[in-house]
């Protein structure tokens, strides 16, 4: 629990972005706030447990890879680009696809860690915050 009250605070700072890669429809229903969402065409509520799936991880790693490529060919910024110098927090249905989101972003020298329990995690989080912002809008 400390470790994801520690997380809720830097997820309020102005400079975090937490990535949500449930499909649409189940980041429609809910989601954290602020989140963006960010789809993974591979997962899906049933199919969220790559390391059990050879062929679903290696599905999962190429579809996060092309998502996470410096665009230099644009004058438009890549995702990439606009999450270098943030703390960037991924999540996902059971944590293990965000684990290997953040192991990629890692590689690409972006300060990210994932939601090990996924949406579980998710729902306690979002209760830490909003005792944290009661605790804020009090003083």
């Amino acid at each position: 629990m400390d470790a994801l009250a520690a997380q809720s605070g830097d997820l309020m700072k102005p400079n975090s972005l937490l990535l949500d890669l449930r499909s649409s429809a189940d980041f429609e229903a809910w989601h954290l706030p602020d989140a963006t969402s960010l789809p993974l065409h591979s997962m899906s509520a049933i199919k969220s447990r790559p390391f059990a799936d050879p062929k679903l991880l290696e599905e999962q790693w190429l579809e996060l890879s092309g998502y996470f490529v410096e665009n230099t060919s644009s004058s438009t910024p890549s995702m990439l680009s606009s999450m270098q110098g943030r703390l960037v927090v991924v999540a996902c249905y059971q944590g293990d696809t965000s684990f290997a989101a953040t192991s990629i972003l890692r590689a690409r020298n972006v300060e990210a860690f994932s939601l090990k329990s996924g949406i579980k995690s998710m729902a306690i989080l979002q209760s830490a915050m909003a005792k944290e912002v009661k605790v804020d809008t009090q003083a």
